[in-house]
């Protein structure tokens, strides 16, 4: 039992998303991950005009009238 739950303390060194270096203490392996998650729930700008334009195509060739 005690050696399941040291085992579970024990992350493996991060790879900061950012600068690109290996986050091996507590502090560097927060900001690390919060970094990546930061980012991973920030929304990507979205081109109009590309979905425009994929949606007129995909709209124009389904065979449907209106």
């Amino acid at each position: 039992m005690i050696a399941t739950r040291a085992s579970r303390q024990v992350i493996p060194p991060l790879l900061h998303p950012v600068t690109n270096t290996i986050s091996s203490s507590r502090d560097q392996m927060l900001d690390a991950a919060s970094t990546f998650y930061a980012d991973l729930y920030t929304p990507d700008p979205v081109d109009k005009d590309a979905i425009d334009s994929l949606l007129n195509r995909v709209i124009g060739t389904s065979g449907h009238d209106g």
